[in-house]
């Protein structure tokens, strides 16, 4: 069953045949018009989730991509679409008391030839959950694009756009 709904046939479908004149229909069709637009409108916009391809699908959409996930791959290698990746993830490094009996982390000279050590602050973040590639040839707004990113990512998530 379709969610879309013919408003249109409807109303007019409701109307008293004593009522059935040009002028009356036109005028019922104008608002049916009005309500069939709003309502495809919000079937289109809930029928889009969070998940990759559900968003590829929706940001290829916007910008009038057309977009077949069985050909994804050789749309990607040719630069043809917006495709999502999973993000750079850094593990966090935690300091501990010694009370805490946890495994202790050494911090060495470079002269040791051991691997570093980077200890960040929080509002350096670490990494992104997901990357947003957008094709070089595409013409875009970065706002807009954040905007439509932003409508259906999972609240928290980071992301980055680059483009390849």
């Amino acid at each position: 069953m379709s969610p879309y709904v013919n408003f249109i046939i409807k109303l007019l479908g409701l109307i008293p045949s004593e009522y059935k004149r040009v002028q009356f229909n036109d005028f019922v069709e104008l608002f049916a018009r009005v309500f069939q637009t709003l309502h495809n409108r919000f079937v289109y916009d809930i029928s889009h989730t969070g998940q990759v391809a559900s968003m590829e699908h929706y940001l290829n959409d916007q910008y009038s991509i057309v977009y077949n996930m069985a050909t994804r791959s050789a749309d990607i290698a040719n630069g043809d679409i917006i495709w999502i990746d999973s993000g750079l993830q850094i593990t966090p490094v935690y300091l501990y008391n010694k009370a805490e009996l946890k495994q202790p982390i050494y911090i060495r000279n470079k002269s040791e030839s051991e691997p570093p050590v980077y200890l960040r602050n929080k509002a350096e973040g670490a990494g992104y959950e997901f990357i947003v590639y957008v094709p070089s040839a595409l013409t875009w707004n970065q706002a807009q694009l954040d905007s439509q990113i932003k409508k259906y990512k999972q609240a928290g998530a980071r992301y980055i756009i680059q483009v390849y």
